[in-house]
């Protein structure tokens, strides 16, 4: 009898952590879709028709999302070429450092950010940006980059370039879900004459800086003039 009432009693123990842990979890991610839902500034649909869409291979969805936002800021790549810069095959994935450093070698502004007030603002203003998402669950993640190039507030969808799926639809629900898990991380990466939506300065000042420690003077100190 004892034996069975600290069974029950462990159960219970532990169907309350999972509650809680849910209760957290779904307070983040409603105001994430709080976030997604007010419109700002930003319109209420959008489309970034200008982002071509490469099919990822196995484990390569870092250079095919990497490749997909640098081709549309001018510098046509394919995955492939970018794939044995960013890909770790012992990791069998890309590191978000990685691909940051990706995008400033061929001298273009990496700019990370978190949040989805954010997110819209740059997918609202033409810019394609790159998401980290879990498909899987926080304890067993299964990581995946994604390009949200577009939005619709009165459907509550988000548009992306995912997989092999060019502008897949998921719901702000699914999409809150899933990158919430990442912390809600996000990179836009843009020409050095632009600028993100609403820059942190000293964020904005690092991105440039990069640009510096890659040797890629010239975009540099056009980003420069741009911030000033």
């Amino acid at each position: 009898m004892l034996d069975w009432q600290l069974a029950v009693s462990r159960k219970t123990v532990a169907g309350l952590f999972f509650c809680f842990f849910i209760f957290l979890s779904g307070c983040s991610n409603v105001a994430v879709q709080n976030s997604l839902r007010t419109p700002g500034t930003s319109p209420d649909s959008t489309l970034v028709y200008d982002v071509p869409f490469y099919p990822q291979d196995v484990f390569q969805c870092g250079p095919a999302s990497l490749a997909m936002v640098l081709s549309w800021s001018g510098l046509p790549v394919n995955p492939k070429e970018l794939s044995p810069q960013v890909y770790l095959p012992d990791r069998k994935g890309s590191l978000q450092s990685a691909i940051i450093a990706g995008a400033r070698r061929h001298g273009r502004i990496a700019y990370p950010f978190t949040g989805a007030e954010q997110l819209m603002a740059e997918v609202g203003a033409g810019r394609p940006v790159i998401v980290l998402l879990n498909l899987s669950l926080p304890w067993f993640p299964k990581w995946h980059y994604a390009v949200v190039i577009g939005y619709d507030r009165q459907t509550e969808t988000i548009i992306l370039h995912s997989g092999n799926q060019p502008e897949e639809n998921l719901s702000f629900r699914l999409f809150s879900n899933i990158w919430g898990r990442s912390g809600c991380w996000a990179l836009t990466v843009l020409p050095p004459h632009l600028m993100p939506v609403a820059p942190d300065e000293t964020k904005w000042l690092e991105a440039i800086t990069g640009l510096e420690r890659t040797e890629k003077w010239k975009e540099a100190l056009t980003a420069y003039e741009k911030a000033s």
